[in-house]
């Protein structure tokens, strides 16, 4: 008769739940309190994503002077994630699709 090798559970510790603290609830006024903050900047938006796009053309005029390169490259592409992230927030949907 074999015996079945015997097994140890391990319980890891939630340490992201330790950071957060309590039951991980979302407070909803913390939330409302940042949307209202968002808000009242939304006047600014508009030249926000004009200085977004600014930053997108010179790395496309990088690409063009100096080539696809490592950094180039890089460059472009974090420029139009900034951009593409940041329709959706300052409620330019257009943006973030294209």
């Amino acid at each position: 008769m074999t015996t079945k090798p015997t097994a140890e559970v391990i319980q890891v510790p939630n340490m992201l739940k330790l950071k957060v603290g309590g039951r991980g609830g979302i407070d909803m006024a913390a939330i409302a309190k940042a949307e209202a903050a968002l808000k009242s900047l939304s006047g600014n938006f508009a030249q926000w994503l004009q200085d977004e796009i600014t930053k997108l053309e010179a790395a496309r005029q990088e690409v063009k002077t100096q080539g696809l390169t490592a950094t180039t490259v890089e460059t472009l592409y974090l420029r139009a994630h900034d951009l593409k992230g940041l329709g959706a927030t300052y409620e330019f949907p257009l943006i973030t699709r294209i």
